[in-house]
């Protein structure tokens, strides 16, 4: 399959996407059409913590918020163009987008 290489513009396009995707601990799939391009991102997000409380911090203050203690998420990014055929993105654009969901 034939690669396609992302702007810097579409790769912050693809990242203000999957925004919400970045903080719910879940499957995602985001489509994000450009001209004549649609890039899908699809992964998983998975977030483990606790939540900040006097039984868990023992202290009497705990804040009552949530402490993420473990993150890790996966994401392949396939590009389409107007006639449906379909394109591998480079290898930095999917990392770049891969370090934004894996980082809290």
């Amino acid at each position: 399959m034939k690669t396609i290489e992302l702007t810097q513009a579409q790769r912050e396009s693809i990242i203000n996407a999957l925004t919400e995707a970045h903080d719910i601990c879940d499957k995602f799939s985001v489509d994000v059409e450009f001209d004549e391009l649609t890039v899908t991102a699809e992964g998983w997000v998975d977030i483990r913590g606790h939540v900040e409380d006097d039984y868990y911090c023992g202290y009497e203050n705990g804040t009552g918020g949530f402490v993420e203690d473990y993150r890790v998420a996966s994401v392949t990014l396939t590009a389409y163009d107007e006639n449906g055929t379909a394109y591998d993105v480079d290898k930095e654009s999917n990392i770049i987008i891969d370090k934004y969901l894996n980082a809290a």
